[in-house]
């Protein structure tokens, strides 16, 4: 079972982002019984449950969102779409934030490098 479930995490982390959940989700949508989609359900809500509580206590809580939406993603297209697009949103930022960061200490460097007025 831990073979099949990190080959499945291996194929979805070499989709390209943006397309990755709505790939799987139609790759997994009518696989598996009844149950099996209850169970991934009932998982995805304690998942859930569980990232509410840890927001208020020390935690890992986006582990237990992310794992929720990951597990709602493979039942809906609705929540598959949503994460590709929350994925692209997050790349983008933390694409801005390392520019925003590399200018600040590019602009340090240079006014440490200037000589000193007064001195």
């Amino acid at each position: 079972m831990f073979r099949r479930l990190q080959a499945q995490w291996n194929e979805l982390k070499h989709w390209p982002p943006g397309e990755r959940f709505a790939k799987f989700h139609r790759k997994h949508r009518d696989s598996g019984s009844r149950w099996t989609k209850a169970l991934l359900l009932l998982a995805a809500l304690a998942s859930f449950a569980i990232g509410v509580v840890l927001v208020f206590i020390p935690g890992p809580a986006f582990v237990f969102f992310g794992l929720a939406g990951g597990l709602m993603a493979t039942q809906s297209s609705w929540v598959a779409a949503r994460l590709d697009r929350t994925e692209l949103l997050v790349r983008r930022g933390f694409e801005w934030l390392k520019t925003k960061r590399a200018r600040r200490k590019a602009a340090r460097r240079r006014t440490a490098a200037e000589p000193r007025a007064g001195l």
